[in-house]
């Protein structure tokens, strides 16, 4: 492994051989965490690890090396062109919702003027459609009262509070929302989606570090995916979208469902092929893209 210029040596080995499970790539996110500094200014300068950083640095290798997720050490996670703070006890966001929020937005027959994300977490989605549509009205709803206070906190933190209302409440259910029906342009969401049976056997990642709440979707994976749907009949305008993540493991339930409703699906796949999206509407023609 070549020396990073400006690096000292003793700073180079005591980094390579600090861990047996985090990657280099991890290493060096941690090592700029810790100094405080960017890797160019590392390479640039005669940096060398103090003994509080080397204790520092220990420790939070140790945690990456029990399984905490990197971004959940650092406490910090970018999504699309911003980056937002996270922290236990509240859904670490992934790849996949970026997407969904990209999706979305090439789907969306016209600027949307009232949004509706229901399970906010972090506040990702929400964030990301305030930045893009600055006159809608959106409406954030959270089952969890820690996920509301850190949502509210980045929305704080990226100058978007009066931006967002936030809501903790389950579903659309908040104190007002009747006013909403017949209104909704767009109601998102990445719902817990993973049928009981498969939590036990997620990556140690996934289950020791997200909140149960945000994975479980009951026997058949579909239940909260369900009841989004059932109200977005009585919440979309005419030209209204729903858009939501999901996942390959309820298909064969959620075609079952699917065959029953009144309303309009189309599905769609992430950048690797698996089914991952659903998108409904009141009409077939509220679709922007076929």
């Amino acid at each position: 492994m070549k020396r990073p210029a400006g690096m000292s040596n003793q700073a180079l080995e005591f980094i390579r051989t600090a861990s047996t499970k985090a990657s280099w790539q991890e290493k060096i996110i941690l090592l700029e965490f810790v100094s405080g500094l960017r890797m160019p200014d590392i390479v640039a300068s005669e940096f060398d690890l103090s003994p509080v950083m080397k204790n520092e640095y220990t420790r939070l290798l140790i945690e990456r090396d029990s399984g905490k997720p990197i971004d959940l050490i650092i406490g910090k996670k970018p999504f699309l062109d911003f980056e937002v703070n996270i922290e236990d006890g509240v859904f670490i966001p992934r790849p996949e919702t970026e997407e969904l929020v990209e999706n979305t937005l090439i789907r969306l027959p016209k600027d949307p003027q009232i949004i509706v994300e229901i399970g906010t977490g972090t506040g990702v989605i929400s964030l990301a459609l305030a930045r893009k549509f600055k006159d809608a009205r959106i409406f954030s709803t959270d089952i969890s009262s820690r996920a509301v206070a850190l949502a509210k906190r980045n929305a704080e933190h990226l100058g978007l509070s009066d931006a967002i209302n936030f809501f903790e409440a389950d579903l659309i259910h908040f104190s007002g929302s009747e006013i909403l029906k017949g209104k909704v342009n767009l109601l998102i969401s990445n719902p817990p989606y993973i049928p009981s049976s498969r939590i036990p056997h997620l990556d140690d990642e996934v289950r020791l570090y997200d909140p149960p709440l945000a994975l479980d979707g009951m026997d058949d994976g579909c239940s909260v995916v369900r009841r989004i749907l059932d109200l977005s009949i009585d919440y979309l305008s005419p030209d209204g979208l729903v858009s939501l993540e999901i996942d390959g493991l309820i298909e064969k339930p959620l075609n079952s469902y699917l065959s029953q409703s009144t309303l309009e699906f189309k599905k769609g796949v992430d950048i690797r092929g698996n089914l991952r999206f659903l998108y409904a509407s009141l009409h077939e023609n509220s679709f922007s893209i076929q």
